[in-house]
């Protein structure tokens, strides 16, 4: 009785183990495209586009926000293990915010372009530029870290096992 308690045990907590590490990788991957979006979306913004570009600039910007809407839903799709679902809410938070950045961003451009307007745009921008370096402290230093604590008391934790 007490070898088919234990390894019902052992089975249990090889799939906690398993879970965990899974959306880990799912959440380190998501990161990496979001980041990606970024850089793209930042690298499109210092490109020097006159008045005339407003329009091919305006376009660019919608597929950024796009994908940061798609890694949005991914992240609101995604079923953290119970020990992190706070985190996983922060991680929504952050991603959140990145895509309200982009819209916002991108609302503004065609006003930041024309000198009568720059000004103000160029405000709500850096503001919203802000929001962005908000998002990536967010994840840095509390998402990442309770994943990552998470992780190792898994591993270090001596009735975790890989066996099931």
């Amino acid at each position: 009785m007490i070898l088919i308690v234990v390894g019902v045990h052992s089975c249990e907590v090889s799939q906690d183990n398993d879970a965990l590490r899974n959306y880990a990788a799912t959440v380190a991957s998501l990161m990496q495209r979001s980041d990606t979006t970024s850089a793209r979306f930042f690298n499109l913004l210092s490109g020097g586009q006159g008045p005339g570009s407003a329009g091919n600039l305006t376009s660019q910007v919608d597929e950024n926000q796009l994908a940061a809407s798609g890694e949005l839903g991914t992240a609101r799709g995604l079923s953290p293990p119970g020990q992190l679902s706070g985190a996983h809410q922060e991680l929504i938070l952050a991603l959140r915010m990145r895509a309200n950045a982009i819209t916002a961003i991108g609302k503004e451009l065609p006003s930041a372009l024309q000198a009568q307007t720059s000004t103000t745009a160029v405000t709500s921008i850096a503001a919203n530029i802000a929001q962005f370096y908000s998002s990536d402290v967010l994840y840095k230093d509390y998402v990442l870290p309770q994943i990552l604590s998470a992780s190792r008391s898994a591993k270090d934790s001596p009735s975790r096992g890989s066996s099931g």
